[in-house]
């Protein structure tokens, strides 16, 4: 039936031309089946891949590019650090690099930024120095305090986010005497009785006719003082919006001469000039500071000092019991501003604090302490399961809380602001700097917080140490093991890990006639017009960079595209003997700092467009392979059908345009179903189609199907009708030849068989091993650029979160290759059962066990596999090596030989459908054949 259907079609094409090929290119395709159906499949799949990936390369690459261009500039594009400042090139950054830096830069170097053409906003701070508290004057115990001895003990704690900590412990010993039996011009006390009270270790005296006593809490909290230009401040983070009460500071605020001064005085007796700074008061700092005070009368039943010295003096003061007069909480300037610009006494009525009745007011001047300073890092290995970089702290001596025997460690080095003296004339420990003393003049108060919101974005965050502490998470022991993530605090140790921000803000040019001229510690500059987030953009900035360092001789660094990177810190503690401490400190443990990787953004563009390059290229060449493939067992399922035309006639070029129709007709229907099938998935999907790529996917898969073609098409110029049409079984084992007899003698019986079926289809094998060869490449090569892609990208928060949105393509374009080689050696291998039907059924008649045969086409899967992938994979390693491409998280050589297994497996998996097929094939059919 078939052979006549098949002369009455040679008859029409004869007769009618070229017309009817197309008719009987369909008659042809049908009758194929599901071998048509297969091939064009295989377009169809081609066409799909094409335009979805490019689809989720595009819509990837495009999100890549919208989250890296909305975290693109922080708060500033450069910094400008002091000359000789070392940053380290590729690497992160400490947060509080530059809050290390107390000086540097001049004014003069900073108009010169601020007049260099294409900046907006050139924004400097300079951290002054770190100065005490001002203390507060309370008033505490009755009214009428009853003759004798008292005793006021103070405590203050912080809260550094884990316990309470004791910052310092003082305790003064107080004696009341009754002054109104003292005759007037008498001294209050004589000789004798100051010998014993100074015995006694009595700090303080008073009258009881003076009331309440009075008392000045310790003052050894510090806070530090950075200086701004408030305008270039405001247009930068909007600092006016953040004012709470009062006023935001201008350029006009400068130093205001103040008189009174308070009696002090230099070392040399001569008075010293006084001076208000304008200060702008942070209202809410991260630092949880309290102090506890207690006022205790001694119940002793004398109140001559004498007699107590008698008694046994200072230890006999020190056990006798006492009436608690007062016990709570003393209010303090860090959690109430209005302190610094010198306040009333604060009375304690009994329930709460207020201003004093008699309208007393005390003054503050500023004492300096230390110049600010960074911390030193070392590299060390991190804890047992954690991927973050690591580091250790270096410790730089001891901090000991003053009237406590508890140590702390010292991480930063406490320098003295030069041209400081102590005061020696005052009643109050004050600090003369440069012959003057200095008064807080407060206009304003702003909240920290709200400045901060307006850059805390977690993925482009970039140090402002001037608003915000960054968060220190403690995320491990000291031994390595994970405990409860607790954020640390700031605590009153000024050498400690966590600072707190600047709690008082002054102008330039009020902090410039305190410290001088080269008082600017860092200037944040903002590029003028919009910055594009490209290799443009950077370069732009770039440039001015270097016309920075070039005009003035300072350090400028791009900040643009950067991104907090988690950082692990261990806190390490000091054994007994070093620093001379006589106790051992133990060491906190590991926390979580962010520091900041610069510039991330950009290499992340460019690795996003490469990575997802590579994905779209190695899915079209691997469909190359498995076409060529695939249309050769298209030829030889036609092979006795082509021998029949040449035998009646037909030139070769006739067969080779059949062909091609049919290829072509299988593209077109193929590749026209994969666009459509895109589309809907890309609509599914939420992709953004590249609509270049529409247009051109049916001709380049008509193009793939030309090229796809070109073995297929030298198999039917090579036909031999009379070969083909010979009745009776074409195999032929030549056990004669000298290659056969070769592989007999050296490999066993199966293996010489499977090495001969791969040599008989030489050229179809040689296709099958390029397809595997070059599958073998791509899939090294994607593998280890997509490991590179996710270790340049983890760790940032930036690419962290790019990286969550560039997975599945990648997953995608990986598994899809891998799809297509499976399908590439399974079809080959089918072709081969379909091709040996005859000598499948022959070897069973001779008595080989079906399993032998299934075992004959695994190994041919698998030897195909290991000729293909091994030289791939050493092709793929010399590429790697050559482009200087290698990651460093998985050894490349582990991914070389997973690569080799996995191929293997996927080979073998892919013999599971040519042994269904061999056992499916109908062996008395086929020796009645025969």
């Amino acid at each position: 039936m078939k052979q006549g259907k098949v002369s009455l079609t040679i008859e029409v094409l004869d007769s009618k031309g070229w017309m009817y090929m197309i008719q009987y290119v369909f008659i042809v395709l049908r009758r194929g089946g599901h071998r048509s159906l297969l091939t064009g499949g295989i377009f169809l799949l081609a066409a799909c891949a094409l335009i979805l990936l490019s689809a989720t390369t595009q819509t990837t690459v495009l999100q890549a590019h919208q989250i890296i261009s909305k975290n693109w500039r922080s708060t500033y594009d450069l910094v400008v650090l002091p000359p000789k400042t070392v940053v380290p090139s590729g690497q992160p950054v400490p947060a509080d690099q530059f809050e290390g830096y107390s000086g540097g830069i001049s004014i003069q170097q900073y108009e010169q930024i601020k007049s260099l053409p294409g900046i907006a906003v050139a924004a400097p701070i300079a951290f002054i120095s770190y100065v005490r508290y001002p203390t507060t004057v309370v008033l505490v115990g009755p009214n009428h305090l009853s003759p004798g001895f008292y005793q006021m003990n103070w405590t203050q704690f912080s809260f550094d986010g884990r316990q309470q900590i004791i910052d310092a412990q003082d305790e003064q010993r107080v004696y009341v005497l009754n002054c109104s039996s003292v005759s007037s011009g008498v001294p209050l006390i004589d000789e004798r009785t100051e010998d014993a009270l100074r015995r006694l270790g009595v700090d303080d005296v008073q009258c009881s006719q003076d009331g309440k006593y009075l008392a000045g809490i310790p003052d050894v909290s510090e806070f530090l003082l950075a200086a701004i230009d408030p305008e270039s401040e405001d247009q930068l983070l909007n600092l006016n919006k953040s004012i709470t009460s009062g006023r935001m500071l201008t350029s006009q605020d400068t130093l205001r001469a103040n008189a009174d001064t308070g009696g002090i005085t230099s070392a040399n007796g001569q008075p010293v000039s006084g001076y208000g700074v304008p200060l702008l008061v942070n209202t809410q700092l991260p630092e949880q500071s309290h102090t506890h005070a207690s006022f205790t009368r001694l119940l002793t039943p004398f109140t001559n000092p004498n007699d107590a010295l008698a008694a046994g003096g200072p230890d006999y003061l020190q056990h006798v019991s006492g009436q608690t007069l007062f016990s709570g909480e003393i209010p303090l300037a860090q959690n109430n501003p209005q302190f610094f610009s010198g306040s009333a006494y604060q009375d304690w009525d009994g329930q709460t604090w207020s201003n004093d009745p008699l309208g007393r007011r005390t003054s503050f001047f500023f004492t300096f302490t230390s110049l600010p300073s960074g911390l030193t890092y070392q590299s060390i290995s991190a804890p047992s399961g954690a991927s973050l970089p690591a580091y250790t702290l270096v410790p730089r001596g001891v901090y000991t809380p003053p009237g406590s025997n508890q140590s702390a460690v010292a991480f930063r080095d406490l320098t003295s602001l030069p041209g400081t003296s102590s005061d020696v004339g005052g009643t109050l420990d004050q600090s003369i700097y440069n012959g003057k003393v200095y008064s807080a003049d407060i206009v304003g108060e702003y909240d920290g917080n709200r400045v901060a919101a307006a850059f805390d974005n977690s993925l482009d965050w970039l140090p402002e140490e001037t608003y915000q502490t960054q968060p220190l998470v403690l995320s491990y022991d000291a031994q390595g093991h994970p405990v409860k993530p607790v954020t640390l605090l700031p605590t009153a140790n000024s050498a400690g890990v966590s600072l707190s921000p600047p709690l008082a803000l002054t102008t330039l040019d009020a902090a410039r006639q305190i410290v001088g001229d080269k008082l600017i510690s860092v200037i944040r500059v903002r590029v003028a017009g919009t910055v594009s987030a490209d290799e443009a953009g950077w370069q732009r900035v770039s440039r001015i960079a270097q016309l920075i360092e070039q005009r003035t001789g300072l350090r400028a660094v791009v900040t643009l595209g950067s991104s907090p990177q988690p950082t692990l810190v261990y806190i390490p503690g000091l054994k007994k003997g070093i620093y001379g401490i006589d106790q051992t400190i133990e060491p906190l443990g590991w926390i979580e700092e962010r520091w900041i990787a610069i510039g991330v953004g950009l290499v992340y563009l460019k690795e996003s467009q490469t990575t997802q390059q590579l994905l779209v290229g190695s899915v079209l060449l691997v469909c190359l392979g498995y076409l060529i493939v695939t249309l050769s067992s298209l030829v030889t399922a036609q092979r006795k059908e082509f021998a029949v035309l040449s035998a009646v006639g037909w030139e070769p070029w006739q067969a080779t345009g059949l062909f091609v129709t049919q290829a072509l007709v299988l593209a077109t229907g193929g590749g026209a179903v994969g666009i459509g099938l895109a589309l809907f998935l890309v609509a599914q999907i939420g992709a953004s189609p590249a609509w270049f790529v529409v247009q051109w996917t049916l001709p380049a898969i008509l193009g793939l199907a030309l090229l796809s073609a070109l073995y297929p098409l030298w198999q039917i110029w090579h036909i031999q009708p009379a070969e083909i049409l010979r009745s009776g079984t074409t195999v032929s084992f030549k056990s004669e030849s000298r290659g056969r007899a070769w592989l007999d003698a050296r490999i066993p019986a199966l293996g010489s068989m499977t090495v001969y079926n791969l040599i008989r289809a030489r050229i179809r094998t040689f296709i099958t091993l390029g397809s595997l060869f070059l599958s073998a490449i791509l899939l090294t090569v994607m593998v280890d650029g997509i490991l590179a892609f996710r270790q340049t990208l983890e760790g940032t928060l930036l690419g962290n979160y790019v990286l969550l949105q560039t997975t599945v393509p990648q997953v995608v374009g990986v598994a899809f290759t891998i799809l297509l080689t499976f399908l590439c050696v399974a079809d080959l291998l089918l072709l081969q059962v379909r091709e040996r039907r005859k000598e499948i059924g022959l070897l069973q008649a001779v008595g080989w066990r079906p399993r032998l045969v299934e075992q004959l086409f695994v190994q041919e899967g698998m030897a195909l596999a290991l000729m293909g992938t091994l030289p791939g994979v050493l092709v793929a390693l010399a590429i790697l090596l050559a482009e200087h491409q290698l990651q460093n998280g998985v050894p490349v050589p582990l991914i070389g030989i997973a690569t080799v297994l996995f191929m293997l497996l996927v080979s073998a998996l892919a013999t599971i459908p040519a042994i269904q097929a061999s056992r499916r094939i109908p062996l008395m059919d086929i020796l009645r054949a025969e």
